[in-house]
């Protein structure tokens, strides 16, 4: 019963974390340890913290009727804990040298895995696996940049926001996309294929060293420039070209080549989605959603 000292009572607690008996005696707090090793398993082959919290079970009976206030019981919960939350940090390692010093969070196999922080020259803080960034995370430098985004092995791989501190004025901010920690743009891909017909063999979407902002097509066929009994074989143009997003100022067509058409589009903006019909019935689409320059060569079998 409860009196102006504090509470009468018995307190069981159960505790499966590793912890010696000494943890606790240190505290004040009296106990009753028993410990018993699980079954087919041995001491002898725990070499670390990590495997004996692995491979023994520490049944913490503490059976006691004795007279204790509320703050000691808190106390005495705290001093378990950060006892608990030090065995555990002290055998799992880091593999990422440049946050290698202190780490708190989860393990597997005595390395940091799960969500997790690891403070060293730098820090990172969120998913690691087999002791190396990787998932969702924010890696901060030791000169203030920060970039938090995807990681993968280590590096920046994927979508991610880039930070970079300065003193005097606005942080400047780069966000889109990473690979194998290398800035590739704000898009995960430049330009895509959507859509192409059954006669159409190839699409090739290449950057140019050209002028800015103009988009060279080229068209061929596996007929074009033959000869027949008519004459020779005309390259296939474009018969229409549909522009659903972006845009451009000027277009000229060239008939330079004996085997392929050539159509140039000056000054387009992006992202530039184009539907191009071709004379025959055939189609391609496709989407170019960096600014630049660059060359699209189309191929169709006929």
């Amino acid at each position: 019963m409860a009196n102006d000292t504090g509470i009468t009572g018995s307190l069981f607690l159960k505790h499966q974390r590793f912890l010696t008996k000494e943890h606790l005696l240190a505290s004040g707090f009296p106990t009753s340890l028993k410990t018993k090793r699980a079954k087919n398993h041995s001491k002898a082959k725990c070499k670390s913290i990590a495997e004996k919290i692995n491979y023994i079970i520490v049944d913490l009976d503490i059976t006691y009727t004795m007279k204790y206030t509320s703050l000691s019981l808190i106390f005495i919960l705290v001093i378990i804990d950060a006892v608990n939350s030090t065995l555990f940090a002290q055998d799992c390692v880091v593999e990422q040298a440049s946050v290698k010093g202190t780490y708190t969070g989860n393990c597997k196999n005595g390395r940091a895995n799960g969500h997790g922080k690891a403070v060293g020259k730098d820090t990172y803080e969120g998913q690691f696996k087999s002791g190396l960034p990787d998932g969702t995370g924010l890696y901060t430098w030791s000169n203030g940049n920060s970039y938090e985004g995807l990681f993968e092995k280590g590096l920046k791989q994927g979508h991610g926001k880039m930070t970079f501190k300065a003193s005097e004025t606005t942080d400047s901010i780069v966000e889109g996309y990473w690979k194998k920690d290398f800035y590739i743009g704000q898009y995960e891909q430049p330009y895509k294929l959507l859509v192409r017909t059954n006669k159409v063999t190839k699409v090739d979407i290449k950057p140019a060293d050209i002028r800015e902002n103009q988009i060279t097509i080229w068209v061929s066929s596996t007929r074009a420039g033959g000869a027949t009994l008519q004459g020779t074989i005309p390259t296939v143009d474009i018969a229409n070209l549909y522009v659903k997003t972006g845009g451009y100022n000027r277009l000229y067509k060239t008939n330079s080549y004996n085997t392929k058409s050539e159509t140039i589009l000056y000054d387009a903006w992006f992202p530039l989605t184009m539907q191009i019909d071709l004379v025959g019935g055939q189609s391609v689409e496709l989407v170019i959603n960096e600014a630049g320059s660059y060359f699209v060569d189309i191929s169709l079998n006929q």
